[in-house]
Formats: C-alpha cells, sequence, structure tokens
C-alpha cells in the first residue's frame, strides 16, 4: 500500500498558552523551523516511511535561505564557539578567521533572544557536514549581486539572513 502526502506551511502562528504549557522555553516564540510556503511531501511504502521519522528530508520546496548557517548556542559556549561549530556542522567547512558583524533582536519585547552575526572565512576544501537528525541543508554559493537579487525579488525573506547581509555591506562596502 502506498500514501503520499504534500503539507505547505499555510501560516505561522503562535499559541502562546500552549508554549507556557508545552514547551521548554515558553517564550520561545514562533517555530524558526518552518517558513510560510514550505512544501514538504510525506511518502509511506513497502521501503519508506516518511511518518515514523518525523518528515525528516520531506523538504521539498522552501522559501528560506539554505545557505544561511544558524544555530543554537551549547550550555557554556561563547557566540564565536558556537558560529564556529555550527559553520563546520551545517557548512562542512573549518572557519579560518572569524569577525563580528553585531547582533539582533528578532523579537524585543516578545522574548529575550539574541542573534549574534559573523563573517566567517572559511577553509577552501570542505571536511564534511555534521548535521543533526532534523537538518537538511545544502550549502549554495552565491556571488554578493546574486545575494542582492535574491532579496530584491523576494527569494531570500529570511529576517535573520537579510540583516546579516546589511550588517556585512555596512562593514565591507563595495568600491
Amino acid at each position: 500500500m502506498k500514501h503520499k502526502v504534500k503539507v505547505t506551511i499555510l501560516d505561522k502562528k503562535c499559541y502562546p498558552e500552549l508554549q507556557r504549557q508545552y514547551c521548554k522555553d515558553p517564550e520561545s516564540g514562533p517555530c524558526p523551523c518552518y517558513n510560510v510556503g514550505d512544501e514538504f511531501i510525506f511518502m509511506r511504502d513497502e521501503g519508506r516511511d516518511d511518518y515514523w521519522h518525523l518528515g525528516l528530508n520531506t523538504l521539498v520546496k522552501t522559501n528560506g535561505n539554505p545557505d544561511t548557517v544558524a544555530g543554537c548556542m551549547e550550555e557554556g559556549e561563547t557566540p564565536e564557539e558556537s558560529a564556529r561549530r555550527e559553520t563546520r556542522e551545517e557548512s562542512g567547512h573549518d572557519v579560518i578567521d572569524l569577525v563580528p558583524l553585531g547582533r539582533s533582536l528578532p523579537a524585543p519585547g516578545y522574548c529575550d533572544e539574541v542573534h549574534h552575526h559573523f563573517f566567517a572565512t572559511l577553509a577552501a576544501e570542505p571536511a564534511g557536514q555534521h548535521l543533526d537528525t532534523d537538518e537538511n541543508l545544502a550549502p549554495i554559493p552565491l556571488t554578493a549581486a546574486e545575494i542582492d537579487a535574491a532579496i530584491d525579488d523576494g527569494t531570500i525573506t529570511d529576517g535573520k539572513t537579510i540583516i546579516l547581509w546589511h550588517l556585512y555591506k555596512r562593514k565591507h562596502p563595495s568600491p
């Protein structure tokens, strides 16, 4: 027997009363893992069961930017240590140099989350990704012109990516 289901994220609503009751961080805000418009295809047949694997590797379309490295700081970790670890895990490249670009608050007054933004110089050869079981990432190299165009045409809509690009350009203006 075969089953195939398409799931599209139509909205990202937040239910504070349920977050307070069920989430580790009751003030965490909307889920950062999904973007409005994301599409997933879940399959179930003799050789595959995406339902049992909680949808791992089912994302087929996203408005998010998969080239942006992001993650959470682990207990006792500095923002720089976290940026190096997450870059290695998600892009597969070791960080040669890391320059702080600034910080941003994604939802001031709503949660106390802080985004730390860095520019990283990466080793030329990747050493291999080390993704978490719930991550499905493939780095996509883009030129500065391609990033600008993707922001302008709405391909890149992720706020942290746009803030990061703005901070980078302010500290590295074009000649």
